[in-house]
Formats: C-alpha cells, sequence, structure tokens
C-alpha cells in the first residue's frame, strides 16, 4: 500500500471518542416531560422525574446555553424539536433553556453543570452561591440521602400496592427540610423573587410533603398561601417545568370542591387563567381548541392513585 493510499484512510478514520463528546456536550433527550404521559403515570414520577427516554442532535438549539432561570423550552414531537419562549423575553435578551433540573438546590446543580464542564453563573446560582453559608444546614448531604430515601419508599409503595392513605415516614421527614426553608425566607430580607428561587430550589421537599399525614392537607389545599407560594415558586424560576403544569391543574381540579360557594365564579376563573398561563410556557401558544383539549388530556391523564388521595385529604380539611 502506497504512502497516499495510507493517508486517505487515515482521514477516513472515525475518532470514537470525539463523537462521544460531541454527542454528549450538544445532545438533548426528551425525559421528565414525557413521563407524565407515559403509561406510568403514578404519583411518584410527578414527584420525582425519571432519566432520559431519547437523545437526539439538533444543530441550532445545540448553541443554546443553560440557565437556572431559562426563559425557553423545548418539547419534541417525534424527530421533531420545538423551542419557544416559557416567559417575555427582552429585545437583546439571550435566549437560554434548562440543561438540568432547575427545581434542586445549587450543590446539586452544580454537581450536574460539571457534565458539560462549565459553572452557572445565573442571578439565582450567584445569589445562592452568596447565602451558601446560611443555607448549609438545609443543603447538606441530607438532601441527597433525604431524597432518595424518599423516592426509594415512593417505589416501595408503588412495586408493593400499599394503600395510598398510608403515611410515609421518609417522605415526611423530607418536607421538613421545606420548613426549614421555610424559616430561612422568614428571617432573610430577600425579595419575593428571590424567596421563590430558594422555594424552587427545595421544591422535591415541598411535594414529598403530600405524602404525609401532616403536610398534604397544606400542600393539596389549592386556595392555602403555601400552595400558592409553589406555584409562585416554580412559575418564576422555570415555567415550563411540568410541574407547574400538574400542580396548576390540580387546582383547576380542586375547585370542584367550592361548587355552591359564593365565591366559586371568582376561584374558577383565577385558576383557569393560571392553566392557561402554564399551558403557553409548556407547550406555547396555541388556538382555543388546542388549549382546551390539552387540559382535558391532562386532567383525564391523572392518576386513579391521585383519586383516593383526594378523598382523604379533602376528608381533613
Amino acid at each position: 500500500m502506497c504512502e497516499g493510499q495510507v493517508e486517505e484512510i487515515e482521514n477516513l478514520l472515525v475518532d470514537v471518542c470525539r463523537i462521544r463528546e460531541i454527542v454528549i456536550s450538544n445532545s438533548f433527550g426528551a425525559g421528565k416531560e414525557f413521563k407524565f404521559i407515559s403509561k406510568e403515570k403514578t404519583v411518584e414520577t410527578i414527584l420525582f422525574p425519571q432519566g432520559e427516554s431519547f437523545t437526539g442532535l439538533w444543530l441550532l438549539p445545540s448553541f443554546i446555553n443553560h440557565s437556572c432561570l431559562p426563559n425557553s423550552c423545548k418539547r419534541f414531537v417525534g424527530s421533531a424539536m420545538f423551542i419557544h419562549a416559557s416567559k417575555p423575553i427582552e429585545r437583546g435578551e439571550e435566549i437560554t433553556t434548562p440543561y438540568l433540573d432547575t427545581l434542586l438546590p445549587l450543590p446539586q446543580r452544580q454537581a450536574r453543570c460539571k457534565h458539560w464542564g462549565f459553572k452557572c453563573e445565573c442571578r439565582r446560582c450567584v445569589l445562592e452561591h452568596s447565602l451558601r453559608t446560611s443555607l448549609k444546614p438545609i443543603i447538606t448531604a441530607r438532601f441527597e440521602q433525604m431524597h432518595d430515601q424518599a423516592e426509594e419508599e415512593l417505589l416501595a409503595r408503588r412495586s408493593d400496592k400499599q394503600p395510598i392513605d398510608v403515611d410515609l415516614p421518609a417522605c415526611a421527614e423530607f418536607a421538613e427540610l421545606a420548613l426549614e426553608a421555610e424559616r430561612f425566607i422568614g428571617r432573610s430580607q430577600l425579595s419575593e423573587e428571590e424567596n421563590n428561587w430558594i422555594r424552587a430550589s427545595f421544591m422535591s421537599a415541598y411535594l414529598a410533603g403530600a405524602q404525609s399525614k401532616r403536610f398534604a392537607p397544606i400542600i393539596f389545599n389549592s386556595c392555602d398561601p403555601f400552595f400558592m407560594n409553589l406555584m409562585e415558586a416554580i412559575q418564576s424560576t422555570d415555567p415550563a417545568d411540568f410541574r407547574n403544569f400538574n400542580l396548576v391543574i390540580w387546582q383547576l381540579k380542586d375547585c370542584e370542591r367550592w361548587a355552591g360557594d359564593e365565591n366559586e365564579t371568582l376561584i374558577r376563573r383565577y385558576a383557569s387563567e393560571k392553566v392557561r398561563e402554564a399551558c403557553i410556557s409548556v407547550f406555547g401558544r396555541h388556538s382555543e381548541n388546542v388549549f382546551q383539549a390539552l387540559v382535558v388530556h391532562y386532567i383525564n391523564a391523572q392518576t386513579e392513585e391521585i383519586v383516593p388521595v383526594v378523598k382523604y385529604i379533602h376528608g381533613l380539611l
């Protein structure tokens, strides 16, 4: 084989490692947003998003940077990716999208950012970094450990087919972190927006409390300020997160218990407006028919496990 042929063959060789790095750094996957509408529509897959279900490369979207306060949302239809604004974007403002679960504390988000070889320096990360000493009692190794224990408890209940009204102590203990976050917020002199960012960081602890007899009556009361704060926290952080949509859908369904109340019309109007806002953030702007079809679909997509929870909670209120 002559020298020219050897050189030509070498030029044709594929650097597998380089291709792997390109895929890792630039690919997107459909994960948590589709777990809600999969056949495994369970409470735990809503509270604790699972892994990616597929991965693909799209040229232009790969140039969009990450932020823990994203302003755009990606959705997949078959092999096509659609990106739309999840909140108003000012002229000249950079378009950003989340590379990871934004509803986690700073250390967990930073650890995931290392996967892409960068450190996020958005306003929220800068804030939490400045508060790291004050937040340390909440965000130490306890968070990861308690998160995993609560997740295991939920998965065990599903696999063992335990009654939905059986209390889950690991979830209740995990929810104590949410109370610590609230006590911190009460002592702080942060703006309301910054308070919402702190709440968003511990959202999994708040939502885990929904599985506890102690916390569930508050979290499942859609007109309680506590519930409203959870919605506002996600909306001000990552409004396209499906947990935001799940909460507003729950709020709309919860309007049924206000039937006949003098404030029923006002409550239903407020809940409908919140659903519309969340729908635009998650799916983009669509016609009225599409909007109504989406709402009906996701109301019906609530699992059968939710029903006894609703009955149980309403019995306590």
